[in-house]
């Protein structure tokens, strides 16, 4: 949700635009840490450390909403980045113990349209209240859907006090030499880094470019994002109906070509908001298509 409300988080903060782009720095230098924090769900349990992930969510969101000042807001963001890297490789491996691989394309993709769902109702929603209650007030919206999420989550989802065992439960040790001896493993690892790496450079400087290039407000910068989220929607779609049929490296392959071919074009299409919008369409085409083709591959890589 800040990317494209950058330079109004930068405002509200009274920092330049470089600082507030080392709140997303910041947030997504934790993710660095998350091979730390993956293991802790084989050793106390998925449902357990996707609770945890939401309380991490909820707690950040509330320290920068109560409190607008800068060093809050670096706390608040590196906890928002760690509620990720606690909770989605827990969701992920909840799904790997569970879901047939020949089905876990379709059914990753499903969980993923949470992803574009909250770009598509989000983001417009969000500029509309910056607009109207401040910068603060989508923070404090954020951590009581958190807190709401997580009496749902603990009601409905089934109890699992322990992981999956073995030898990632007893030792982190284990779990990374068996994951760093399988080359499979590793490619994975650095295709994903650098797919990400790549995407993140690009949006966190999206929102300045939408204002600066083509004068958007931040209600129809926050209309302008819903683009993003109809791509990221499409390539989950596409996941659902294709990962399993063509299967999952071939639909990976596929996705990193698209990714790459819109990146090389974006510079000639910058030159209208209409181009510009286009362009951005087929990068998260793209990248959104690959990234959720590339988690159920993972969780067969390794045991």
């Amino acid at each position: 949700m800040a990317y494209p409300f950058l330079p109004a988080i930068a405002r509200g903060l009274g920092v330049s635009l470089a600082s507030a782009g080392l709140l997303m720095t910041a947030r997504s230098a934790v993710g660095l840490a998350s091979p730390l924090f993956g293991p802790l769900s084989d050793r106390f349990g998925r449902r357990r450390m996707m609770a945890a992930g939401l309380l991490l969510l909820s707690g950040g969101s509330i320290l920068i909403a109560l409190i607008p000042r800068y060093p809050a807001a670096v706390v608040g963001f590196l906890l928002l980045g760690l509620a990720k890297i606690v909770f989605d490789p827990s969701l992920q491996a909840y799904l790997g113990d569970r879901v047939p691989y020949h089905r876990r394309g379709l059914v990753i993709a499903v969980t993923e349209l949470s992803w574009a769902g909250a770009i598509l109702l989000g983001a417009p929603a969000i500029g509309w209240l910056i607009e109207r209650a401040g910068w603060r007030m989508p923070f404090g919206v954020l951590a009581a859907l958190a807190v709401a999420g997580l009496a749902i989550f603990l009601w409905a989802l089934p109890n699992d006090d322990r992981g999956a065992g073995g030898a990632f439960a007893r030792s982190f040790s284990a779990a990374f030499r068996l994951v760093l001896g399988q080359r499979a493993a590793v490619g994975a690892l650095a295709v994903t880094f650098l797919l990400m790496m790549a995407n993140e450079v690009l949006f966190i400087v999206y929102g300045t470019w939408m204002e600066t290039s083509f004068g958007l407000s931040v209600s129809r910068l926050g209309l302008a994002t819903t683009v993003i989220g109809m791509a990221e929607l499409l390539g989950e779609i596409g996941v659902g109906g294709l990962a399993d049929r063509l299967g999952k490296r071939r639909s990976v392959a596929a996705g990193l070509a698209l990714t790459s071919a819109a990146y090389a074009a974006l510079p000639l299409v910058s030159t209208g908001l209409r181009l510009a919008l286009g362009g951005l369409f087929l990068i998260f085409l793209g990248f959104e298509f690959t990234i959720v083709a590339v988690i159920p591959l993972a969780t067969e890589l390794v045991p």
